[in-house]
């Protein structure tokens, strides 16, 4: 089974824990929100950008050509997209709507545990490199909360059993 090399790119994992010594992800406060960033906990994409042998939708829907499995677990409800979308919101507020009612409920364990049963897919959605995406959050959330745990390092790849 593949395992990610976790943190090869040391410059991305100092300002992310520099930044969330004075910022909580709970008030909508995420470090990277627009970038598809290596060596972190799971890996992310989108759709018409990527091709993989092993990818996972986390969407509430998929584009008509794509085979591949869904996780709606993971990805943002239809009332959240609905109000974003129609400008009633944010991308602040919708972080911090998307942590409380998707993330907050979610055990990291559990979810990264769920991946690695899938093959440490990378994870998918529609919006290009570089532009706001609920995948971003979740792969925030998950590399924060194992580091948190003690459960990932900088020094390779990792299992949790």
């Amino acid at each position: 089974m593949h395992q990610p090399l976790l943190f090869p790119e040391e410059d991305h994992i100092g300002p992310l824990l520099d930044y969330h010594k004075e910022h909580c992800i709970s008030d909508g406060e995420f470090y990277n929100v627009t970038n598809d960033f290596s060596g972190m906990a799971v890996d992310t994409g989108y759709f018409a950008g990527e091709r993989s042998d092993n990818m996972l939708a986390i969407t509430r829907f998929t584009p008509s050509w794509f085979e591949g499995p869904c996780w709606t677990t993971l990805s943002p409800s239809g009332s959240l997209l609905q109000a974003y979308k129609s400008g009633l919101m944010d991308e602040r507020s919708y972080c911090r709507w998307f942590y409380r009612e998707t993330l907050s409920l979610l055990d990291p364990i559990s979810v990264y545990k769920e991946l690695q049963n899938r093959g440490m897919p990378m994870l998918l959605c529609f919006e290009k490199n570089g532009v706001f995406c609920h995948r971003h959050l979740v792969q925030e959330w998950l590399t924060l909360e194992l580091l948190k745990r003690g459960l990932i390092d900088k020094d390779g790849p990792f299992r949790i059993s």
